[in-house]
């Protein structure tokens, strides 16, 4: 008898070492059950052997079971399907086939991004049957559950420790070029730190997303998504988490009426507060009209806003009042400002830039005006963190959009710190287009007076239509 004998898949092979299947009468190398592709018959737990089309891999393990013993999942975005250990699936994780109309699991190292996701039903799906979604699924809902965050947090500040850490840590770990003219755009920002506030009308955003990037899910009542929030930011990392952040939430997120996009904005540093103050509120002033343009007609539209906060008509983003300013010192300004902060009771013993004691005292956020205004700077006069805050800016979660419009109000902050004598002299009406060329190097503001340029064209044609914004806003949005 010859030594050797000719195999099913491995050709000729020492016949000491192959088994014989009298059931199909082929000869099959006998392979380590615990080693890849080391064979074309493997000796199961049982003892009984089981040929390459019976048997899967299973990453539990770390070898070969069979196919009775495991389920099917889809590895790819084209369908393609096998065969592996129930336990390596991620129980909550699936993908639905909209040809077949049925969930298929997925296997725990597949990358979910590979699939399409469909923000309505809240699934992952292949297949080019998308009607069969809405047919066969329910609709999802608009607020996501985030494990591990309590639903009453309203700051970054009220998490546990370990949240806190983990946040941190991710926000600081490097993360890739974003987006041209970053560079330049940490630049220009110097080192003022910066977060967003990104509400949702819809928000299914995997968790994953929030630690990576320096996120957290905080209480709005007034949405009905989420809103999730940064920590602040720094520099050309910062920047890049932001984009890269809201890159994702553009797929899973949308946004309505009832949202906006939120800058605080700290570090700021300055030798005479005053004159900081007095020039940051009357170039935002000068600029204000203007700034109004970028957005759409409901932001001050009183019809609209008379339906806010169960109908009370609470504008959550006043327009910044002038103060009656003119003429004035920089220091009679600052008292007039921080009279108009502290809800126009002026300066006392108690109540006052040093204390940093608002009038109405510890009371809830939502009852002090002066937050709601489209500049805030509540909390430059009454707390600790001396941030500023831009809030006109309607919702949106197009990285592009979120990025110009934290370029665009970092520019006004660091003008109205380079050119506070300039700016109160009163002798000169500025433009965005003046803010960011002086701010930016060339390539990027000439990107930043294209971007103010469009978006004010479309926001000014909608006004001319005599259309208030409440839905083209988000059709322009979704393009």
């Amino acid at each position: 008898m010859s030594s050797t004998i000719e195999t099913l898949y491995n050709g000729l092979q020492p016949l000491s070492k192959c088994w014989y299947s009298k059931k199909n009468s082929n000869y099959y190398l006998i392979g380590d059950i615990k080693v890849k592709d080391s064979g074309g018959a493997y000796k199961m737990q049982n003892g009984r052997y089981a040929t390459r089309p019976k048997i899967v891999w299973s990453q539990w393990l770390g070898e070969y079971i069979r196919k009775s013993q495991a389920i099917e999942i889809l590895l790819d975005q084209k369908g393609n399907r096998s065969f592996t250990d129930a336990r390596t699936i991620i129980s909550d994780e699936q993908v639905y086939d909209t040809n077949k109309h049925e969930f298929v699991n997925v296997a725990q190292d597949t990358d979910l991004e590979i699939f399409d996701f469909d923000i309505s039903t809240g699934v992952f799906y292949i297949g080019s049957d998308k009607g069969s979604l809405y047919a066969n699924l329910p609709i999802a809902k608009t607020k996501k559950i985030y494990q591990g965050y309590a639903t009453n947090i309203y700051s970054f500040a009220d998490l546990p420790q370990e949240i806190k850490d983990i946040t941190t840590l991710g926000a600081n770990k490097p993360k890739p070029e974003a987006f041209s003219h970053d560079v330049l755009m940490a630049m220009g920002a110097g080192d003022i730190t910066f977060g967003v506030e990104l509400e949702t009308s819809r928000c299914l955003l995997p968790q994953k997303y929030l630690t990576e990037y320096g996120f957290i899910p905080v209480k709005d009542g007034s949405i009905k998504g989420n809103e999730l929030v940064s920590v602040p930011m720094q520099g050309l990392n910062g920047l890049r988490n932001i984009y890269h952040f809201a890159t994702k939430l553009n797929k899973y997120a949308q946004v309505d009426a009832s949202c906006s996009l939120h800058v605080h904005q700290g570090n700021i540093r300055v030798d005479d507060e005053q004159k900081f103050i007095a020039a940051l509120h009357w170039l935002y002033v000068l600029l204000q009209n203007e700034l109004l343009e970028m957005v759409p007609r409901y932001k001050t539209d009183f019809k609209v806003l008379a339906r806010n906060d169960n109908g009370n008509g609470k504008d959550y983003c006043a327009a910044v009042p002038p103060l009656n300013l003119r003429g004035k010192s920089s220091s009679e300004r600052y008292d007039k400002i921080f009279t108009w902060c502290n809800d126009y009771r002026p300066a006392c013993s108690d109540f006052n830039p040093r204390t940093r004691k608002h009038y109405k005292g510890d009371v809830a956020k939502w009852n002090i005006k002066s937050r709601y205004y489209s500049l805030n700077l509540y909390n430059r006069f009454f707390s600790n963190s001396r941030t500023i805050e831009y809030r006109l800016h309607h919702g949106v979660t197009d990285p592009k959009k979120v990025i110009n419009w934290l370029a665009i109000t970092l520019a006004i902050t660091q003008f109205a710190i380079k050119h506070q004598d300039k700016i109160l002299k009163e002798k000169i009406k500025y433009d965005l287009g003046d803010i960011v060329d002086d701010i930016y190097e060339a390539e990027l503001s000439s990107e930043l007076k294209l971007y103010i340029d469009q978006t004010k064209g479309f926001f000014n044609d909608q006004k001319l239509m005599d259309d208030n914004g409440l839905v083209t806003t988000f059709q322009y949005e979704e393009v």
